[in-house]
């Protein structure tokens, strides 16, 4: 029988975020699945390697996907936080910034994207496109013509296509593949606040702020917390002066006050 990840106190915990249905698994099933989850993300492995104790690997893989679709994971992680809070182990006297590249598998790229949100995004990079062209159209601006030609334009939807699909799952691509990047908040205790994912290749400068903005740790009594005493970071992340500009204009609230370089 393969170990348990989780004791029982942790389990009565996390049971109450995940949804049952009148129809679905059986709550003594439903901790089977959800260690089987965590095996598979702590072990890196592919999901039909899964152990077949926890029951067969397309069930879990399936109620995974619920979950994921359903944002149990993120009301689980905001959970946790509350509790840490209400037990007084958050401590938000020092905030640190940063973040991690996550190498993605290349079969990542061909994730499906529905038709409506596909065709509302070449909308968009079409505008942009046109927004971007100045003095002439692009074949003019290449020192080409710029004609009718339906194959070159069939190639570049196809390429459009491809970027497009890639920006909507987060992927970047540089000489190590397909990654994503995790720009994440973290307490004076090293406990994760909140995070933001963006393609790999982004900067951390861009997302400093934005990080910072969805701490929320909620308390039992009051509104939720979201200015921490101080924040560390590397320079990577407030060296732009666009961010410095940002700081001042806001003086008065926790991005103003004095950041800590590593």
């Amino acid at each position: 029988m393969t170990r348990r990840q989780l004791t029982d106190e942790q389990w009565k915990l996390i049971e109450t975020f995940l949804p049952i249905g009148e129809y679905g698994p059986y709550p003594e099933r439903l901790r089977d699945q959800f260690e089987e989850v965590i095996w598979r993300f702590r072990t890196g492995a592919q999901w039909r390697e899964m152990p077949g104790e926890f029951g067969p690997w397309p069930t879990v893989y399936g109620r995974f996907r619920v979950w994921r679709n359903a944002g149990v994971f993120t009301a689980l992680l905001e959970g946790l936080i509350a509790e840490a809070a209400r037990q007084g182990k958050t401590d938000l006297s020092l905030v640190s910034v940063d973040s991690t590249t996550a190498r993605a598998h290349h079969d990542a790229a061909g994730m499906l994207v529905d038709k409506d949100v596909m065709e509302a995004l070449e909308e968009a990079a079409t505008e942009q496109e046109q927004a971007r062209q100045k003095g002439g159209d692009e074949g003019e601006q290449n020192g080409r013509d710029g004609g009718n030609d339906p194959e070159r334009e069939e190639r570049r939807r196809v390429r459009r296509r491809r970027r497009l699909r890639l920006k909507e799952a987060l992927l970047g691509r540089s000489r190590g593949g397909l990654t994503s990047k995790i720009h994440l908040a973290a307490d004076r205790k090293r406990r994760p606040l909140s995070f933001v994912l963006t393609a790999g290749q982004a900067a951390d400068s861009p997302q400093f702020i934005p990080v910072l903005n969805k701490i929320r740790v909620r308390l039992p009594v009051g509104r939720p917390r979201t200015r921490p005493g101080a924040v560390a970071a590397d320079k990577t992340s407030h060296a732009d002066k666009r961010q410095a500009a940002s700081a001042e204009s806001c003086a008065d609230c926790w991005c103003g006050k004095a950041v800590a370089s590593s």
